[in-house]
């Protein structure tokens, strides 16, 4: 009997307990340490020294003289700083390297028969790793990761036969150790990290969430590098955004990580109705479709969103330029996410190349997305035409409609053909009515890509102002049991988009910071002309940094001082960021520098932690998220608290609704309000102010003789502070549902009169009655200049967005 499975699965542990001569066949050297339960350990580290120090505290945490260890460099020149820690720390070693010559060691077998005490620690380059016979290793450590998965994987023959299966009976296996392994990570691992995440998440019950975000990052850049240059396909796979997962990644030549570009740009609607026209049907949940109008929520007027008159001047204009045959030019040879032409179903259509076959470009089958329909069409390359530039300013006109939650019966991958023509032939009837149209609720939104609630086939009654809604597409294919509903599918596609939705605001808020620091530098420096104030400047500069250096010689007591300290050296071990690939490794939170004053103390504690097959040793902080805008866009904006024009909060108007129904929803069970007893610095909680519920964070605690309760406590959806004493517990859920809509701001372009340095309070009440009062029922816009750094004072709070 052969049992075959795509994925290692519990199931099949069992089943090789009910016989006795089972064998199991593995494809690769690390498979076997995930089976044999080996510990698999990751540390952080912003730069190489703090790697070598960990590398000691490792040797000696395992005893090397009693624990075969092997340490793996990339090459030899990766082997120096590792010898020299050893040499260092007084640690027997051998070293093996491309200058030995292996045969005449027999491959170094002789080191798996050292017996415990006479043990030495054996380093190793990857060059010589396929001559090495060397398979009793019980810990790895891998101080860098080499370029190649494979040359990664065949590291874990060197403790082969240490493994042993735990499916054997107890009374066979031999008395062993846990095997280990030890991966040192620093801003050099970019490449191979992401790989090795998407093993461990395959193979192991759980993961770092950290370490799964971090690889998430560096993945999203490269993807981005990748498409920029045209060696990968830019379109998104549809079964990631579909399912939120593609079961057949490996084969698949689509994309499956999302990228800053693929952030909805302003102009889409992510909230409200939208009605739309249906261009095509790909399946019973996916469409591509033409928005025609969007009403916001709470609205009941709608917004025309394309201009078609202007689609189809432009589309007359295609067909008479192409008439002409002598104007034809073919494309040559094709690019991925190039624009171009194609003549198709008896039009000449504008098209962007998805993907093609690089090995005969002349004469290759195209893939080609038909920009204005959304359909996706094959041809041969010869038929390309180039696309002048008059018609290329327009954007496409199609955008990607899915509803959300609605996945195949019986949770396939793929729709029946069945339901796609059922579901063609009900919006082909509907859409030949007359004052018929379709809408949907908008619940998520890509560049490309909406998500709604369902598509309603609507109808406008005569004689009446009424509209009804003919038919729900989904809940009709779900009656129907052509489809299932799964909310779950659709909550990890959600949790994908806010993932990098994060990522790239925390990309442009590093990238705004380091600019606006950079001018403020030259504005200091202009300021300072005279020798004197320059030298003032300077040893005033001098002295805080010394102050700053002096506070993290020791840290404090206090444990929510030592929390600071670590957060202060995990900073300053950050190397200075460039490149996007350096700025998302300065966004990770690194492994706290190690001093080497500590090292004895901490060499003491030989413990190592249990708490499963997989550990990541990194501290991490609960984060919540504000929401952002982004420079050179308008806003429909409310304010939320006012001091002066340099010092207010505002709110988005088309999200404060989903923050009262989230709050709403959570208040209706009265047993849910428990008051908060010991209020905490930073807490967040549920307050009670002018007869609403709002999401607030404690800033101050009362003075402890001060006679009251009352703490200070900021509005996280309307900004400002006041005091109160109704404060109440708070779910993760609505603090996570919706991002906290408090933004401050500040207008630019005007200054206090009389050259005054700060806003007066009667001229600041004067702007905000004469000019603001009036608009601040929704028909105020804002309009984003830049992104202000906030300073490290106590009037900062902590994530939230200043422009």
């Amino acid at each position: 009997m052969i049992v075959t499975a795509g994925c290692w699965i519990p199931v099949l542990g069992l089943f090789l307990q009910r016989y006795h001569n089972m064998i199991i066949c593995i494809g690769a050297f690390l498979e076997a340490a995930v089976y044999a339960k080996a510990e698999f350990r990751f540390r952080l580290f912003a730069g190489e020294e703090q790697k070598e120090i960990e590398l000691i505290r490792q040797l000696r945490q395992h005893d090397y003289r009693n624990e075969r260890t092997i340490v793996f460099g990339k090459d030899s020149e990766d082997l120096v700083p590792i010898v020299n820690a050893l040499k260092h720390g007084s640690i027997n070693h051998i070293v093996c390297n491309e200058r030995m010559v292996l045969q005449q060691h027999a491959g170094f077998r002789n080191w798996d028969e050292q017996l415990p005490g006479d043990m030495v620690v054996f380093v190793c380059s990857d060059e010589v790793l396929g001559d090495l016979k060397i398979t009793k290793a019980q810990h790895i450590v891998h101080y860098s990761l080499p370029p190649t998965w494979s040359t990664f994987t065949r590291r874990y023959a060197c403790s082969f036969e240490y493994y042993e299966s735990p499916y054997l009976a107890s009374e066979v296996r031999q008395a062993k150790g846990k095997p280990s392994s030890l991966v040192l990570l620093n801003e050099n691992n970019n490449q191979e990290l992401p790989r090795l995440v998407d093993f461990l998440e395959l193979h192991l019950p759980k993961v770092s969430e950290k370490l799964t975000k971090y690889a998430k990052r560096i993945r999203s850049i490269q993807e981005s590098a990748r498409i920029a240059d045209g060696r990968a396909v830019s379109m998104l796979c549809t079964h990631v955004l579909g399912l939120g997962v593609c079961h057949n990644m490996r084969n698949c030549v689509f994309r499956h990580t999302l990228t800053a570009d693929d952030m909805a740009t302003e102009s889409l609607p992510r909230n409200g109705v939208i009605r739309l026209k249906i261009c095509h049907v790909f399946s019973p949940a996916h469409y591509a479709v033409r928005l025609e109008a969007h009403q916001s929520a709470g609205m009941n007027d709608w917004t025309m969103l394309n201009d078609n008159r202007r689609y189809m001047v432009q589309d007359i204009a295609i067909q008479a330029y192409y008439a002409n045959e002598d104007r034809h030019v073919m494309h040559g040879e094709p690019h991925r996410n190039e624009l171009c032409a194609v003549y198709h179903d008896q039009n000449y259509s504008r098209c962007r190349i998805v993907n093609y076959i690089e090995s005969n470009t002349d004469n290759c089958e195209v893939q080609l997305q038909l920009i204005d329909t959304g359909r996706t069409v094959h041809v041969k390359s010869f038929a390309l035409l180039h696309l002048p530039s008059q018609f290329r300013q327009l954007p496409g006109q199609a955008i990607n409609v899915r509803i959300a939650a609605l996945v195949p019966h019986d949770n396939e991958q793929d729709w029946d053909k069945t339901a796609k023509l059922t579901v063609r032939q009900w919006i082909e009837e509907h859409e030949n009515r007359a004052n018929c149209y379709v809408k949907g609720n908008v619940l998520l939104a890509l560049r490309d890509t909406l998500w709604v609630d369902d598509l309603h086939l609507a109808e406008q009654l005569e004689g009446v102002k009424t509209t009804v809604t003919t038919k729900r597409v989904g809940a009709t294919i779900i009656s129907k049991q052509y489809g299932i509903s799964d909310k779950k599918s659709f909550e990890q596609i959600r949790t994908i988009v806010s993932d990098c939705e994060n990522l790239t605001m925390q990309t442009l808020r590093l990238e705004a910071e380091t600019l606006n620091a950079d001018k403020l530098d030259n504005v200091e420096e202009e300021q300072f002309s005279s020798d004197t104030e320059r030298t003032f400047f300077l040893n005033q500069t001098h002295s805080s940094s010394s102050k700053e250096s002096a506070s993290t010689e020791k840290p404090p007591d206090d444990a929510l001082k030592a929390d600071s300290f670590l957060e202060s050296e995990s900073k300053e071990a950050i190397p200075a960021a460039h490149d996007g690939a350096s700025r998302i490794d300065a966004m990770l939170e690194c492994e706290p520098a190690v001093d080497a004053d500590l090292l004895n103390t901490t060499e003491q504690n030989t413990t190592v932690s249990s708490a499963g097959s997989f550990e990541e040793l990194a501290m991490d902080v609960e984060q919540y998220r504000f929401d952002a805008l982004l420079v050179n866009q308008a806003y429909n904006v409310m304010i939320g608290h006012y001091l002066a024009p340099d010092n207010f909060y505002v709110y988005r108007c088309d999200r404060i609704a989903e923050v009262d129904s989230v709050i709403k929803e959570f208040v209706q069970d009265e047993s849910k309000l428990k008051p908060v007893q010991n209020p905490r610095l930073h807490q967040h909680c549920l307050v009670f102010y002018e007869n609403n519920y709002h999401r607030g964070r404690i800033v101050k605690l009362p003075e402890p003789d001060g006679g009251t309760n009352e703490v200070e406590v900021f509005l996280l959806d309307f900004g400002g502070t006041f005091r109160c004493d109704r404060l109440y517990k708070i779910s993760d859920h609505v603090l996570r549902a919706v991002p906290f809509l408090a933004i401050k701001g500040s207008f630019a372009h005007i200054q206090p009169p009389n050259g005054a340095a700060q806003w007066s309070d009667d001229v600041s009440d004067a702007i905000y009655d004469k000019w603001l009062e009036k608009h601040n029922h929704g028909t105020m816009f804002a309009s984003v200049m830049r992104v202000v750094p906030w300073g490290a004072g106590p009037e900062r709070i902590e994530g939230c967005n200043w422009y």
